[in-house]
């Protein structure tokens, strides 16, 4: 039985139990019924900005660090500063590693530092590592400046979705999350482009990688300063007005929660902040008063089983699929099919793919649920890889280890990229960050995000790197069929351990997830059609 809810000054009597009802009537308008406000959208936007200068990382690390040279031409890095395998292979994953970096820390001083001022940290080292990118005068410190770069990159990871999901109405907290991760397709889209403007054949501009990667400096300011006029996440003050309330008074979570609601009845807004007590009534019984520790949180999200079995497995999973090698190497395997030179804007034109993707699921996550749209999306991926393995499998492999594709081979690789991509941005590119910033319980909830974007990280580090020589060993197509096969245990994995959280409030998540699941109950709309 749940423990009763203490007393609480900034929740007058008058709210009942039953979030939503006041004196044991409905209020105007339930929590599932309120629409984001100009303020929730100023917040959304800048913190998908933030996002954006992640996807931006790629594809302008791709195209400054690419192995395309041409003769007597110092556009890209690699040209400038003659560039060995091995520093490409180190420059292009520093940002990577920094972000990883980062996420350990984060785990740390998450909760401490803030959403907001994490994505304005953030935002500083965006600009930080952008302007020492476009001075760099020699490859350690071009290394540096990635490292810089990518420490921003994981603490905006990090506090952007959680952020967002904080500040959204339930109505549409998946729609909005999810829409972060359009934007850092978007951010691909802008850095293959503005690296190919600077650093292609074409233009052979003298040190073109120098602009390219001081266009982050613009949009991490527009970060910074938007940043700082926002107001926090209420859930968060709401928070810190427990552990530290001589710092944050009580009141200061309501003002927040207001300005992010706009327009509704003092019943209304009583009625959320009830919800986001009762979420913390765990956090006060545990603590006692007494100020919350790492430890203490760590060991707590551990015992939260199905939400970090659901989170971390998803996160891990959306990696270990394939996703990061396919990424990286899509200019090499589109070299492979005979594009040449003109494999970065083949790459682009992917990108523009994935973000149409993307698109589809934004608008209908919120309506169709995030199970079916996880189990749609891995299913495309299955396809994909098979498809591709077996045309790989069917083409002469020359002697230098290319493949002698025929017409109708090249437009099979490039349709069965545009399949795989569109299926993870379905699946599992918006949805896995949206399921981790859902499924913990809002005390605990920047520790296990934090730990979240550790594995996120990681993975795809370790995936990076081990591409080559899984490719060396297993062939082009048995890489292929092996990330296949993991997809085929990832829609088991969702079919079985992914709750489906869609309409529901966060604390209405929480209060889901601790009690067992029971099979009499439609788990999405597609059980529901066939109960």
């Amino acid at each position: 039985m749940a423990s009763p809810v203490s007393p609480n000054p900034l929740i007058p009597s008058a709210v009942s139990k039953n979030h939503g009802e006041v004196d044991g009537k409905p209020s105007s308008m339930s929590l599932q019924e309120l629409r984001p406000t100009t303020l929730v959208w100023i917040g959304f936007s800048l913190a998908a900005l933030a996002g954006l200068l992640f996807g931006f990382d790629i594809g302008a690390t791709s195209a400054c660090l690419s192995g395309d040279t041409v003769e007597g031409s110092r556009a890209t890095a690699t040209e400038y500063f003659g560039l060995s395998h091995s520093q490409r292979s180190l420059g292009t994953s520093a940002s990577l590693i920094g972000a990883t970096a980062a996420c350990v820390m984060v785990c740390v001083i998450g909760d401490a530092f803030g959403r907001r001022r994490e994505i304005m940290l953030a935002g500083c080292l965006y600009v930080s590592g952008s302007l020492l990118s476009a001075l760099a005068k020699n490859f350690t410190m071009l290394v540096i400046a990635r490292l810089v770069y990518g420490v921003g990159i994981g603490f905006a990871m990090h506090g952007a979705p959680t952020f967002i999901s904080e500040i959204s109405p339930p109505s549409v907290r998946g729609t909005l999350v999810s829409m972060k991760e359009a934007a850092i397709v978007v951010g691909m889209i802008l850095g293959y482009l503005i690296g190919y403007l600077f650093t292609s054949a074409s233009t052979s501009m003298d040190g073109g990688w120098r602009y390219v990667f001081g266009v982050g400096l613009i949009f991490g300011s527009v970060v910074v300063v938007g940043f700082y006029f926002l107001p926090p996440s209420p859930r968060w003050l709401r928070l810190k007005s427990i552990n530290s309330p001589e710092d944050y008074p009580e009141s200061v979570a309501l003002d927040a929660l207001r300005r992010y609601r706009g327009d509704v009845t003092e019943d209304e807004l009583m009625s959320e902040m009830a919800e986001i007590d009762d979420s913390l009534v765990v956090l006060t019984d545990r603590n006692g008063g007494s100020k919350p520790s790492f430890v203490a949180d760590l060991l707590e999200m551990v015992q939260q089983k199905r939400a970090c079995v659901a989170g971390f497995g998803l996160v891990l999973l959306q990696q270990v699929t394939g996703q990061p090698s396919v990424l990286y190497y899509a200019t090499s395997i589109l070299q492979d099919a005979g594009f040449g030179s003109n494999s970065t804007l083949a790459a682009t034109m992917v990108a523009v793919v994935k973000l149409i993707a993307t698109c589809v699921t934004v608008l209908n996550v919120d309506k169709f649920g995030r199970r079916i749209l996880l189990r749609i999306g891995i299913s495309m991926m299955v396809v994909s890889l098979v498809g591709m393995g077996f045309v790989f499998q069917a083409s002469p492999q020359n002697s230098d280890d290319s493949y002698d594709f025929t017409l109708t081979s090249k437009v099979m690789v490039v349709l069965c990229l545009m399949v795989y991509v569109s299926g993870y941005q379905v699946g599992f590119g918006p949805i896995s960050w949206l399921m981790v910033s859902e499924v913990f319980p809002l005390h605990i909830r920047g520790t296990a995000i934090g730990a979240a974007v550790v594995v996120n990280f990681a993975s795809n580090l370790g995936m990076t790197y081990s591409y080559l020589p899984v490719k060396e060993a297993l062939t082009t197509q048995g890489n292929f069929w092996m990330y296949a096969a993991i997809s085929v245990v990832a829609i088991l994995f969702v079919q079985l351990c992914v709750p489906e959280t869609k309409g529901k409030s966060l604390e209405e998540i929480q209060g889901m997830l601790q009690s067992e699941p029971t099979s009499e109950e439609p788990e999405d709309d597609y059980a529901k059609l066939h109960v």
